[in-house]
């Protein structure tokens, strides 16, 4: 919520590192938060935790919860997700060798 509260309320539109990017958030994480609603109404599983269809802002913060717990699991489940977060983080989660 720290980072969505940077551009004002938290609204699940947190500050954006580029235009380009900005512009991409806009088009997508509308509809991916409402996919993501349509599909627990539908009861289908989703790797993120129900309390994410609380709202813009929630969906927001626990998709980078699980960004970071679950990178793989999510890239599957959601691979636009992913791939905003990974932009919008600038760095890729999977890559990190978490062995030592």
């Amino acid at each position: 919520h720290q980072l969505d509260q940077l551009s004002g309320q938290a609204n699940g539109a947190p500050p954006q590192p580029t235009l380009a990017l900005q512009q991409r958030w806009a088009q997508q994480m509308p509809t991916l938060y409402a996919n993501y609603c349509a599909d627990l109404a539908a009861h289908k599983p989703r790797l993120l935790d129900s309390y994410a269809s609380t709202n813009a802002a929630e969906f927001f913060a626990v998709a980078v919860e699980c960004f970071f717990e679950k990178p793989a699991e999510l890239q599957q489940d959601s691979p636009s997700l992913y791939l905003l977060l990974r932009d919008y983080f600038q760095l890729d989660p999977q890559l990190w060798n978490l062995s030592h």
